[in-house]
């Protein structure tokens, strides 16, 4: 296994970043095991490039942006908003909050 290759591999995958990283991760670990049993000499792993940096930035908005915002939304809409701008909450985590 090459480590061009396996960057190449990683390159075309349809995941994000962080996905790409924890199989890179995944397959250092099994190459790692590898060496410790002694079914080979070398990580190839260790030297593939991957980065884990989301590929979009996230938007901040001013308070004065969020003010507005509140003011032409309503319930429960409204909510979840007022909650993810003071606490920072993602989507999946607002959406899956229960009463």
């Amino acid at each position: 296994m090459k480590p061009i290759a396996v960057e190449k591999w990683l390159a075309e995958m349809k995941a994000a970043p962080g996905t790409k990283a924890k199989t890179k991760a995944v397959m250092n670990v099994l190459f790692q095991h590898a060496m410790r049993y002694e079914w080979t000499t070398t990580n190839p792993i260790r030297l593939v490039r991957q980065s884990a940096k989301p590929e979009q930035e996230y938007i901040v908005l001013e308070p004065v942006e969020v003010s507005a915002l509140l003011s032409e939304l309503s319930d429960p809409f409204r909510t979840l908003i007022l909650l993810a701008s003071v606490t920072g909450l993602r989507r999946g985590e607002l959406f899956g909050l229960k009463i």
